[in-house]
């Protein structure tokens, strides 16, 4: 009979953290490198070719999220690679640490690690890359096109704050580790091409929610009405939004908490699950 000593031991636990940081901590220096370098080439390009707001809060929120997205969800379906060959899947599986513990330290570095990692690289490179760009506005001003309205300085995006945007874009950051569930189940799930089966798992699962809210919620709504990711909204005859309709705050909290949290938690117990079957 299994004890709970069996299925989670801190310490056990802690030494796989440290075996797993002291084999791969200098490959995740140079991966954070690579992160920075990109960001850095990104914004340099939009530098060169923008004439207008150059680096706006729209381009740095663009920015944050496509690489949140795009390489923490690589990131989480990597970290389960050794279990696509045999003799990886075999050492992975015959470390002397429980099936909780080996997912729970995938957690620590695909989530936690990841998240404040690429945060924090993203940061240093946007305030000195916004500092320049307020800097050529204030040398070389220019107007917004075809008025006479000067440009202000651009603001620095403030993750955590989702009144920079509609209150919508919340879901980004909030879906964000349901996104990268998928992918860490991906990872578990598939014995070859992780990463490309999950990519087309989650379109499947982004375009079926996308049919859902765009045709049959819709369907049902007043003419003039529309639906825009539980908000919606009138137009007038020139499709001018002129009325909104929100969820009641409660209710809103609760779904941020439930893509946040539940549905990543769900997506974690399965994998658990799946992993605790897996063979090689």
């Amino acid at each position: 009979m299994n004890t709970l000593s069996d299925t989670f031991s801190f310490h056990r636990w802690w030494l796989l953290v440290s075996k797993h940081w002291s084999e791969n901590y200098r490959r995740y220096l140079l991966f954070l490198l690579a992160i920075a370098g990109l960001l850095l080439a990104w914004f340099s390009f939009i530098l060169m070719v923008s004439q207008l707001t150059l680096v706006d809060l729209f381009m740095q929120f663009s920015a944050y999220f496509s690489g949140l997205y795009l390489v923490g969800c690589f990131y989480a379906s990597w970290l389960f690679a050794d279990l696509n060959s045999t003799q990886g899947g075999i050492g992975f599986l015959a470390l002397p640490a429980s099936h909780l513990e080996k997912l729970l330290c995938a957690l620590f570095f695909g989530v936690i690690v990841f998240s404040l990692g690429y945060t924090l690289v993203f940061y240093l490179v946007d305030v000195p890359i916004l500092q320049l760009s307020n800097s050529i506005l204030e040398h070389y001003p220019r107007n917004y096109q075809g008025t006479t309205v000067r440009i202000p300085p651009a603001i620095l995006y403030n993750v955590f704050n989702n009144q920079n945007f509609i209150p919508e874009t919340r879901l980004f950051l909030s879906g964000f580790f349901s996104a990268q569930a998928l992918f860490f189940l991906g990872g578990v799930y598939f014995t070859r091409w992780t990463f490309i089966k999950s990519v087309i798992v989650t379109l499947l699962c982004l375009l079926t929610f996308v049919v859902i809210d765009a045709k049959l919620i819709n369907f049902f709504l007043p003419s003039g009405w529309h639906d825009v990711f539980f908000l919606w909204v009138h137009s007038d005859p020139n499709d001018h939004p002129n009325q909104y309709i929100r969820l009641p705050h409660t209710l809103e909290k609760l779904l941020d908490i439930f893509i946040a949290v539940c549905a990543p938690l769900i997506l974690w117990i399965i994998t658990w699950q799946r992993l605790k079957e897996k063979e090689v």
